[in-house]
């Protein structure tokens, strides 16, 4: 069974055809990149799949069930996780409360209001155990609106891989940092969604030919090629429409 799946899904605001017709299957453990220019409708589908926006035509699995019709907290508890362009964190909260808030509902505390979260033994050692894991633990204490960027960007995914998400929509992950950085930021990538399913929106051809075992092509709307990473690179279509010319192999950043 496919973790996620697109069935002839649509998105129109109006007149204005966003999203046509897309059909998508994502394996369980798959590393799926979506790449487009600028307006395919990539951001949009994420919006679909995380439902922060409702389907005009067609229908979105994950797991075999429907969530085309539910909220974004309701797909979330059910495994799906998602980072944003733009950082999207408790910016006057510590980096440890930022990820110990992520934590809460899936280590079974919902919305009880009674426990004195610091004399939680177990949540609070499986949020130092994040920390490490995410290479945070000097910055426990930072408020994170005080972080680096690229910082940020390492709480954010922190907080998606909290919640024990099978599978991690990422969205444009190394935007904005340097090649330094974007490096730092791909191995840690690599490192914590180990054994998860991870689809992710990128313009950085670099990043996108280096993490990915499968590539999706939207152009206008319109999926018009997913295939693995030689045969998108080989593909005309794909070259004409967005690549321009082939992508060199073995590229890696400066």
């Amino acid at each position: 069974m496919s973790v996620l799946q697109l069935d002839n899904v649509s998105k129109s605001f109006g007149n204005s055809a966003i999203l046509r017709n897309v059909h998508l299957r994502i394996e369980p453990g798959e590393r799926h990149a979506i790449i487009g220019p600028n307006g395919a409708g990539k951001s949009t589908l994420f919006h679909l799949i995380s439902g922060r926006q409702q389907v005009s035509a067609g229908r979105i699995l994950f797991k075999g069930e429907a969530i085309h019709t539910l909220p974004p907290h309701e797909i979330a508890r059910r495994g799906l996780a998602r980072s944003f362009q733009v950082s999207s964190l408790f910016a006057q909260l510590s980096v440890f409360e930022n990820l110990r808030c992520a934590l809460l509902w899936p280590l079974g505390y919902g919305y009880s209001f009674w426990h004195l979260l610091s004399r939680e033994k177990a949540l609070n050692a499986r949020t130092e155990s994040l920390l490490d894991e995410l290479g945070l633990w000097q910055r426990r204490d930072v408020p994170a609106g005080e972080l680096a960027y690229a910082e940020q960007r390492a709480l954010e995914l922190g907080l998606a891989i909290a919640s024990s998400a099978e599978l991690i929509l990422l969205d444009e992950p190394v935007a904005g940092m340097n090649a330094t950085e974007a490096r730092q930021a791909l191995a840690l990538i690599r490192r914590v969604t180990a054994g998860k399913t991870l689809v992710v929106v990128e313009h950085d051809m670099t990043v996108v030919f280096d993490i990915a075992d499968r590539i999706s092509v939207l152009v206008q709307g319109e999926l018009i090629a997913s295939d693995t990473p030689a045969a998108i690179r080989r593909n005309a279509r794909v070259q004409e429409a967005y690549l321009g010319v082939p992508v060199p192999a073995g590229g890696q950043h400066a």
